[in-house]
């Protein structure tokens, strides 16, 4: 259990930060041929993927907007429930 806290934890982060460094990146126009923005890109994509088509505005970036912005909420709850249950069990 002591090796499965930490492990969980550092997922846990790594799928609420990588969404968010993602967003940075966009707003900075970062170079997307950088190996480093094009890994962390392509897995905030997939993190995203399944929340896109939920909502279909006229406006595609409304749509991706509303997709980041219920992606991230989702996975902050998720995490939320997961540091509970963690705390619990110590």
């Amino acid at each position: 259990m002591r090796v499965l806290v930490p492990v969980t934890l550092a997922i846990v982060i790594g799928v609420l930060v990588t969404p968010v460094i993602a967003v940075a990146f966009l707003l900075l126009d970062a170079n997307e041929s950088n190996s480093l923005v094009a890994t962390v890109m392509t897995v905030a994509d997939n993190l995203v993927e399944p929340f896109r088509g939920i909502f279909t505005p006229d406006q595609p970036e409304l749509a991706d907007g509303l997709a980041w912005g219920l992606a991230g909420a989702v996975y902050l709850i998720v995490a939320g429930a997961v540091s509970t249950v963690f705390k619990k069990s110590h």
